[in-house]
């Protein structure tokens, strides 16, 4: 009998343990997901924040950018010219890019802006 009680102790402390195990590897997981998500979507954005000839709109949470051809012109509107908009949606917590006011393809969801992030006029 207190075998048998002492073996379900060590029993519960195994099995917990395990399940925690399970729930942190999981949760690894997910937080690597995100950040290699957010990470490829601000390497594309910078790319093309760098390439871009010209900020035709912004707002406090989104901007759209023309970026040029790959033509010698800077401000190449051949047929690879296109504009982008990146937007962040507040209220469902996710950031967006759109190709030439097409259909926005979800970059990023979950995420919050960050308090006292908003853009400001330096002007």
């Amino acid at each position: 009998m207190i075998g048998a009680t002492i073996s379900s102790f060590l029993l519960v402390g195994i099995l917990s343990t395990f399940l925690l195990m399970g729930r942190s590897s999981a949760n690894i997981v997910n937080y690597t997901q995100i950040e290699a998500k957010a990470r490829q979507s601000l390497e594309l954005f910078s790319r093309e924040a760098r390439l871009a000839y010209q900020v035709s709109a912004y707002s406090n949470t989104s901007v759209t950018l023309h970026i040029p051809d790959n033509t010698s012109n800077p401000r190449g509107t051949g047929a690879g010219a296109y504009t982008v908009t990146y937007a962040f949606d507040t209220a469902n917590s996710r950031l967006t890019r759109a190709e030439n006011g097409g259909t926005a393809v979800e970059l990023v969801a979950g995420v919050d802006q960050v308090p006292g992030t908003a853009f400001f006029n330096y002007y």
